[in-house]
């Protein structure tokens, strides 16, 4: 009996910090161009702040306050309660940065955020160009055996109508999952001389033999 209630003491011990309130700093992507935008995201969970987290970014990007939410999710444990802050980005200038740690009042108490680091990469300089399309690999070397990422990067000046279809040659000693998403991202980089559309897709493919990957 005594050891059943000492258990008993120690997973309720263990249970508490789970109930906890916490903040978190989440950006949508780690690597941006000049003139691109994303989303930046403080997440308060079983907590409540009373006002908007008040942000300072470095000198290479400008922030502004979108909007706010909130959420339940329920498990075993009880039900979460997740506030969620939502800021746009812009980058202004190359370089790398650090985005955080940020401060914000949860019932009372002062909690601090994780910091976020985040690549800013010169824009494409592609003046009177109007569409230009790109191949690449996540990896400059790979094992066999392992997945690799093989990508396409299309951008525009002009506007797209309907969608874009993606076609490619067979790749040498790569071969596509039986099964697997092929998330599509667009965005927009504002540039001096007009907005430039992108839009890429990611494909995964799992490596199979040895030598240089050819691809076009």
């Amino acid at each position: 009996m005594v050891v059943r209630i000492c258990l008993v003491f120690v997973a309720l011990v263990l249970a508490f910090p789970a109930f906890a309130a916490r903040a978190q700093l989440m950006v949508d992507t780690r690597t941006l161009e000049v003139g691109q935008r994303a989303q930046m995201h403080i997440i308060v969970v079983d907590g409540t702040s009373r006002s908007v987290p008040r942000v300072e970014v470095p000198d290479g990007f400008s922030a502004r306050f979108s909007q706010q939410s909130t959420r339940t999710s329920s498990n075993l444990a009880g039900v979460t309660r997740i506030t969620e802050y939502q800021f746009s980005l812009l980058a202004l200038h190359e370089g790398v940065f650090e985005l955080g740690p940020f401060q914000l009042e949860v019932d009372g108490t002062l909690m601090t955020t994780n910091t976020v680091s985040i690549t800013v990469e010169p824009s494409p300089e592609e003046e009177g160009e109007q569409i230009a399309v790109e191949a690449f690999f996540d990896v400059a070397e790979a094992w066999e055996g392992q997945v690799v990422v093989y990508g396409y990067r299309l951008r525009t000046r002009t506007e797209i109508v309907g969608s874009a279809r993606w076609e490619h040659d067979a790749l040498d000693g790569l071969r596509p999952p039986r099964e697997g998403d092929r998330p599509q991202r667009e965005f927009v980089i504002e540039d001096e001389s007009g907005p430039i559309r992108v839009i890429e897709r990611h494909m995964p493919f799992l490596a199979v033999s040895t030598g240089p990957l050819r691809y076009r």
